[in-house]
């Protein structure tokens, strides 16, 4: 199988195993690959399908495994989506997520890391088994902190959180 492999000593990561930056549709799409996404000192932004989705992810699935580590800043990882500042809907993840920052904060879940504030998930599941390791760790079977609306989702997948200050 094919790897995605994304590294930046100093500047930001947006990874995924079918787009990095999601500003339209992703329609019936499946990433096999396996997802490695790392930057000493920057944000990664890693998901199974797009790292960033500001569009709409439908009847989507990730089933490779995905890695998404920064040093010294921030982590947003997800099977589906790093960060979703839009729609995913009929989507899904059953590849392995790890998040790791060493002194930033993780946001890591099995549909998106981030499901930031008026934006949706809708019918969809994870049987990934999550793991995310940081300072500050947000972790879920769906998403790792949601400001958005999640509805009609399921969550099957094993969750190891370590966090100093949970």
């Amino acid at each position: 199988k094919s790897k995605v492999n994304a590294t930046s000593e100093n500047g930001s990561v947006h990874a995924g195993g079918v787009c990095g930056y999601n500003n339209a549709t992703i329609t019936n799409c499946t990433n096999e690959s396996e997802v490695n996404a790392t930057s000493e000192n920057g944000s990664v932004y890693a998901g199974g399908v797009c790292g960033i989705n500001y569009g709409t992810i439908t009847e989507s699935s990730n089933i490779g495994a995905l890695t998404a580590t920064s040093e010294n800043s921030n982590v947003n990882a997800g099977g589906v989506c790093g960060i979703n500042s839009g729609s995913i809907i009929n989507s899904s993840n059953e590849g392995k997520l790890t998040a790791i920052s060493k002194n930033g904060n993780t946001n890591a879940g099995g549909v998106c890391g981030s499901n930031n504030t008026n934006y949706i998930i809708t019918n969809c599941f994870n049987k990934g088994e999550i793991i995310s390791e940081a300072r500050y760790s947000y972790a879920g079977g769906l998403c790792g902190s949601n400001y958005g609306s999640i509805t009609n989702s399921t969550n099957e997948g094993a969750l190891t959180e370590t966090s100093e200050n949970s």
